[in-house]
């Protein structure tokens, strides 16, 4: 039923396939998830099942689609959209930087399908670059879901120790217990990336990374403004201490108009997130509220 146009990537246990599927009428361009059983080991049978139960149940315009799954004798997979634009990761390596109306306006989407889950009661618990996809209109997708926490209350702590080194809050370093909050972290420190090239935390080896991640200061280069330094500090400073459900500052907040304004006005148009239909250029695109007037 499919035929297989590329290979997009491999790793150890499986490939991402690039496919059409041949029906009456010629679907969209798909990706496959197609995963070996064979080299399988349990932990990453959960990290699939996990990745799938949560895909089942959201729906959001910057959340990768899973169309269905199924597996044969031995392979697992996963049917999704298609994200042309590549990873995140390959602009910020290539780059170097971002401006910050750029950078504010890839927050300002991860914030909406952050929020998303957590009212799903999802925690996202592998934010960074590598799992931020890009479409053709440079508008995100969050991809990656196998160490996401379903069906998780307020009041309950999870205690897997689940994430990347760089961008891991340190609650679950710890093992302290973690929530929703361990993802606002994630955005400090993937905002914080974004402007300065590299995580406040970087270090060659993991081991150093963890012992920065504990014990260095955040530190910002002088050209990085005082609503950034403000926002980065309020998630970061909420991972930790969990002090608003949102990691979000009140008093100074990272450009005219506020996170929620500019997310309502800059990312919706104003309709909602629904009503999604911002075909501009994502260099191009206008951030503050009163730009648009």
């Amino acid at each position: 039923d499919f035929e297989c146009l590329s290979i997009v990537g491999k790793g150890a246990y499986g490939k991402v396939l690039q496919f059409e599927r041949e029906l009456q009428e010629r679907e969209n361009l798909r990706g496959i998830i197609n995963v070996d059983k064979s080299v399988y080991k349990r932990w990453l049978v959960q990290s699939t099942k996990a990745e799938r139960r949560v895909l089942e149940v959201v729906n959001h315009p910057f959340i990768v689609k899973l169309h269905y799954a199924f597996q044969t004798a031995d392979r697992l997979c996963l049917v999704m959209d298609f994200i042309n634009g590549g990873e995140l990761f390959s602009y910020i390596a290539r780059e170097k930087v971002f401006s910050e109306p750029r950078a504010r306006f890839y927050a300002a989407e991860i914030i909406l399908a952050l929020e998303y889950l957590h009212e799903m009661s999802i925690i996202y618990r592998d934010l960074k670059p590598e799992n931020i996809l890009l479409d053709d209109k440079g508008h995100i997708r969050l991809t990656d879901f196998g160490h996401s926490k379903d069906e998780h209350s307020r009041n309950d702590r999870a205690f897997s120790m689940v994430g990347s080194p760089y961008y891991m809050a340190p609650e679950i370093l710890l093992n302290k217990g973690h929530g929703k909050e361990a993802d606002w972290w994630s955005l400090g420190i993937l905002v914080y990336e974004m402007l300065v090239g590299l995580p406040p935390f970087y270090q060659e080896n993991t081991k150093k990374a963890y012992e920065a991640l504990l014990t260095k200061p955040l530190e910002f280069p002088e050209n990085i403004s005082r609503e950034a330094k403000s926002m980065i500090r309020g998630l970061v400073r909420g991972g930790m201490d969990g002090w608003i459900d949102g990691g979000r500052e009140e008093d100074e907040r990272w450009g005219e108009g506020g996170v929620e304004e500019e997310v309502c006005v800059c990312v919706c148009g104003g309709g909602g997130v629904g009503e999604l239909k911002i075909d501009v250029c994502f260099s191009c695109m206008l951030i503050v509220a009163k730009d648009l007037a």
